[in-house]
Formats: C-alpha cells, sequence, structure tokens
C-alpha cells in the first residue's frame, strides 16, 4: 500500500530520479508476507519500514556526498495506518535515523519535514471523540538548520508563530513553494507584502496567518472542522429524520452501481449539535454531527447534516467510515464509494 497507490495506478512515467516505491511494490508482490489488515509488514525476512528508513539514509549521505541539491519524498504506513499502538515499535529506528543524520551534519542545510496525513479512520479508537479530533489533526513538525534562521529571521519567526494557529496541507504546499524560491523568504520581500499565492486557501507558513483564521477561511469544510464546540442532543424524530435522510443519500450516491445493496438505517448511537462561532447565515441554521448503523453489513458512519429554518436538509461534506469493511464493496472500484457498497454477490470476493 503507498499514497500514490493504494487503490490507484501510480504513475505512468516514473515523476523522480530515484524511486523507492518501484522496488517495494515488487517486493511485496514477490516476497511480502505477515500482513495486517490493509499493510504487508515484511518482504522477505525484514520489516519493510526498517527497508525504506535505510533507503532514507543511504539517499540522503549519497546526494550529500555527490554535494547534489535534491528534494526527497518519503511515506511510510506499515507501522501506523491500521493499529494506534504499532507505531512505538518504530520509535528507536526513527531515533536513530535522525540522531545519525544530525551528529554527522547531513541537516547543516537541509529542511525535514516530518509529517502525517491523518489520524487513525476506522476501528473502535475512531468511535470516541478524541479519536474523531486525531483523525482530522495529523502532526507535523518541521526542522530548519540554523543557517536558514539567520538568513531568513522573519520567516522563521513567521514559521514558529504559525505553529499556534490553523493551518492545513494547502498551506504546506505554498511553503514548498516559497522553498524552491528562495527570494520569497527575504525579509524585505515579506514586509513588502510581495508574495502571491495562486492558491485560494494556501498560505505559506513562513507568512503570518492571522490567529483568527477559521476553517472556512482554510477551505476546511464543517465535517472536518475541529475548530466547533458540540452538545450532545437526543436521538429524537428529528435526528431519526436526519440520519434517514443521510442514508437515501448514500443510496443516491451507489444508485450507478447495480452490483451494490440499498442501505437501510438500522440505528442512531449519537448526535452532536454543532457551535458555530459566528453566525454564517441569517436563517436558523443547525448543523448535527450523526453517528449510524446501516444494513446490510452493519456499517457504521458519521455524517455532518445541516438543517436551515426552511426545514431543508442536506449532507456537509464527505460521510466518514468509521469501521472496517473488508471486501463487504470488492465489487466497484470508485474508491469513494467503496466505502459506503455492501455488494449483492460476496461468494466471489471472500
Amino acid at each position: 500500500m503507498g499514497i500514490f497507490n493504494y487503490q490507484k495506478y501510480g504513475f505512468q512515467k516514473q515523476p523522480t530520479d530515484y524511486m523507492w516505491g518501484f522496488f517495494d511494490r515488487i517486493g511485496e508482490a514477490l516476497l511480502g508476507n505477515s500482513r495486517s489488515l490493509n499493510v504487508i509488514q515484511c518482504i522477505g525476512p525484514r520489516e519493510a519500514y526498517k527497508m525504506l528508513v535505510q533507503y532514507i539514509y543511504d539517499f540522503v549521505t549519497r546526494m550529500t556526498s555527490w554535494r547534489v541539491p535534491y528534494f526527497a519524498f518519503f511515506w511510510s504506513s506499515s507501522l501506523s495506518h491500521d493499529d494506534l499502538n504499532k507505531p512505538r515499535i518504530g520509535d528507536e529506528v526513527y531515533l536513530n535515523l535522525f540522531q545519525n543524520l544530525h551528529e554527522n551534519q547531513y541537516f547543516n542545510n537541509t529542511i525535514v519535514i516530518v509529517m502525517s496525513d491523518h489520524g487513525i479512520r476506522f476501528g473502535s479508537f475512531r468511535q470516541t471523540y478524541q479519536g474523531r479530533v486525531e483523525e482530522r489533526l495529523p502532526f507535523l513538525f518541521i526542522r530548519i538548520p540554523q543557517e536558514f534562521e539567520e538568513k531568513y529571521p522573519i520567516a522563521t519567526s513567521n514559521l514558529k508563530r504559525n505553529a499556534l494557529v490553523l493551518t492545513t496541507p494547502f498551506d504546506l504546499h505554498e511553503t514548498l513553494v516559497d522553498l524552491a524560491s528562495p527570494n520569497n523568504l527575504l525579509d524585505q520581500f515579506i514586509l513588502e507584502g510581495r508574495r502571491k499565492s495562486k492558491s485560494k486557501f494556501g498560505l505559506s507558513l513562513f507568512h503570518k496567518i492571522e490567529p483568527t483564521r477559521t476553517c472556512e477561511d482554510a477551505g476546511i469544510s464543517d465535517h472536518w472542522c475541529t475548530c466547533l464546540d458540540s452538545s450532545s442532543v437526543g436521538i429524537n424524530s428529528e435526528i431519526i429524520q436526519l440520519a434517514n435522510f443521510t442514508v437515501n443519500y448514500m443510496n443516491e450516491m451507489l444508485s450507478g452501481y447495480g452490483e451494490c445493496e440499498n442501505l437501510q438505517l438500522k440505528n442512531v448511537s449519537n448526535a452532536q449539535l454543532l457551535h458555530h462561532k459566528i453566525i454564517v447565515t441569517k436563517e436558523a441554521m443547525k448543523d448535527y454531527l450523526i453517528n449510524f448503523q446501516t444494513l446490510p453489513g452493519n456499517g457504521l458512519f458519521e455524517a455532518t447534516v445541516r438543517q436551515d429554518g426552511k426545514k431543508s436538509i442536506q449532507v456537509v461534506g464527505s460521510i466518514s467510515r468509521l469501521n472496517f469493511y473488508g471486501q463487504q464493496s470488492a465489487c466497484i472500484t470508485d474508491t469513494h464509494l467503496k466505502l459506503y457498497c455492501y455488494c449483492k454477490n460476496l461468494f466471489g470476493f471472500l
């Protein structure tokens, strides 16, 4: 499973000078073993994540010895994707990697970004409040060398300050754009406000981002926003109506796939009223975060459902799947709709 290949075909042409992914996929296909849910843990007798860590070290040391400027993008999911507790297994290995590179001065002129794209998306932990928050707030650490701090003091100051404000992957993209154009990082350039982003939502982390920034400002839908307070509401007829509307909405999305069963609402386990800090419309709008289960298949889902003063209803953003679905949706290939489909004929996929 890879970031560019999970339920996808990957690249038609190799996009980089060096590409670990091709070797990794062939290794998994021929020698892969010890599968855990979505992830193959080992290639032959070696743990997959350790092989990648060794490749990272070899790549960095080789490029440095050749005095070749480089951009490297490495992604690993074998420890963290499906198991909340398994990442600790790699603590010492990753610590040794970073210590060795630091102590041997390979980081002297290198910016290092360590990040995740999301938290645990399935399982019992995800069904808790903490799990919901962590799914939406992946970590991001950026290490900059001393020489960079001295050359670009305002950019460095802004970067550190922005650790305390709402940011998104759109912002990280704009940050990488700045690193590719170092003049954008000069004090005078920043002070004069000459940086013009082509992104609708992205703001470079090297420039000041206002602490009053909202999810709407940042391009985050209410379903994924963690800045909203909420309060529990009783599971009454109104909530059941909203849940049934959502299930019907899911069935509409699946209407072009005759292989999928028609879903029905089994139960509603939780409902929260989201509290907006500002009035977004003049209507008496209410957003509810609803957790529900469907039949067949016992799928667990979470959706943000909006009801306005005129009692019109709409689903806000995407609908999250909270439990594993395995081969339940193997009859279709759409990566988004796989979350919802329960195949009428499962015998060919079990």
